[in-house]
């Protein structure tokens, strides 16, 4: 019997007991994309290895027919870096995270996954600007895939220009434009292929005493190029454009509190007519330092985003979470956290068919523990658990995962 496994069936009080004793890993607009600043060499090597008592991220019924086994334990070896190096008034950086699942049962779900981002950034005149290029090759989470589904590699792609000007105190004018391509492996995910454009402008007024407080427009046109016609001569949504104005306040106080306040009116405008969205979009996120120990942190967000479903354009999310963070002693980490997010997937053909999934909630609960037995090497244990609820039949499921971690800085 795996330590993993021998973990899950320990007592309820020496689990909870162990797990207090990992640590973590909300979009912000493209204009506050952060890049290096400074000449930096970071290389950090990891492993994990998790018991998880679903996998298949659905009931018994669809693993089944999916042929998949409910638990299993996964081992994931990983790597990130961070490269920087100034050339004169900028920084040129590259950046680089990976990690590969082995699966001791559902082997077909063992895949690579990465992530590389580069690109330069510098400060020219009054402005500091970057342009950045990002490129994800991920397997798709089985909860992000229709029942017939069992196997997906989703590539990302986007390239952002960064512009934000002005001093510390007064007007700061910023500007952002983004592209990216959305592009998935599996033939019956085809059309949720995207290609979305966003365009960003903001103007701040700072203030050291009062924070930053600015008003900001974005464009998103989104478009779905494999989007096909049904037999009844029905065309899925071919894409559609967003519009939103609002306001945002950030408001930082030494290292003891930081938050981000960002309130909108958000139009949502299919490009084939039918069902859009007009309403209240926020973000917020706040971190308080109760003493040089104790930190809380919470955030809420509410944001339409381009759909992972066939039979939906778009999909509006909310977002809210806590967690509290203890410092029990130089080397000994603990953390507490939860979350719900619900979705609402709109547009397209999703209330006439009723062949997918249309809501869903996920609640989840975690308690993690990092141990630095060096200064380069730390040992990470976190347990947690998921309940989905979804109103497609076999998509609801509870799900308990233990991780055990170590990782190696260089």
């Amino acid at each position: 019997m795996s330590f993993v496994r021998l973990l899950i069936g320990a007592s309820p009080a020496i689990l909870v007991a162990m797990a207090l004793a990992s640590p973590s890993r909300a979009a912000e607009a493209s204009i506050n994309e952060p890049v290096p600043t400074t000449r930096t060499t970071d290389v950090d090597l990891g492993v994990d290895v998790a018991y998880d008592s679903n996998v298949a991220r659905s009931d018994r019924d669809l693993a089944a027919r999916r042929g998949l086994t409910l638990a299993d334990e996964i081992t994931t070896p990983s790597f990130d870096f961070t490269i920087a190096r100034p050339v004169g008034r900028t920084v040129l950086f590259v950046k680089g995270d990976g990690d590969y699942d082995f699966h001791a049962i559902n082997t077909r779900r063992d895949h690579l996954n990465l992530d590389f981002k580069g690109g330069a950034g510098g400060h020219f005149g009054p402005c500091q600007e970057s342009l950045v290029g990002d490129y994800g090759r991920t397997q798709s989470d089985l909860a992000d895939l229709a029942q017939g589904v069992t196997s997906n590699t989703r590539e990302n792609e986007d390239v952002k220009f960064n512009a934000a000007c002005g001093r510390a105190i007064g007007l700061a004018p910023g500007f952002g434009v983004t592209y990216s391509w959305v592009d998935n492996s599996n033939l019956a995910l085809r059309p949720v292929d995207s290609r979305s454009l966003i365009i960003d402008a903001s103007l701040a007024y700072r203030q050291p005493v009062l924070g930053s407080i600015s008003i900001f427009d974005q464009y998103v046109s989104t478009s779905y190029p494999s989007r096909f016609t049904l037999p009844s001569g029905q065309v899925l949504g071919s894409g559609f454009d967003i519009y939103t104005t609002g306001l945002r306040y950030e408001r930082h106080i030494g290292t003891r509190f930081d938050t981000t306040l960002a309130v909108s009116y958000t139009a949502l405008y299919p490009s084939l007519g039918g069902a859009g969205f007009r309403g209240l979009t926020y973000s917020l996120d706040a971190s308080y330092n109760l003493t040089t120990r104790l930190k809380i942190h919470g955030s809420a967000e509410r944001q339409t985003v381009p759909s992972n479903r066939v039979f939906a354009d778009y999909k509006l999310d909310e977002t809210y979470d806590a967690d509290v963070s203890y410092t029990l002693s130089s080397r000994l980490t603990l953390k507490a956290s939860g979350q719900i997010m619900s979705s609402s997937y709109r547009g397209g053909l999703v209330a006439a068919a009723g062949l997918d999934l249309t809501n869903e909630t996920l609640y989840t609960t975690m308690a993690s523990a990092t141990y630095d037995l060096t200064k380069r090497l730390s040992v990470m244990l976190s347990a947690g658990d998921v309940e989905r609820r979804a109103n497609f039949p076999g998509l609801s499921y509870s799900s308990t995962k233990v991780t055990l971690g170590v990782k190696a800085k260089f």
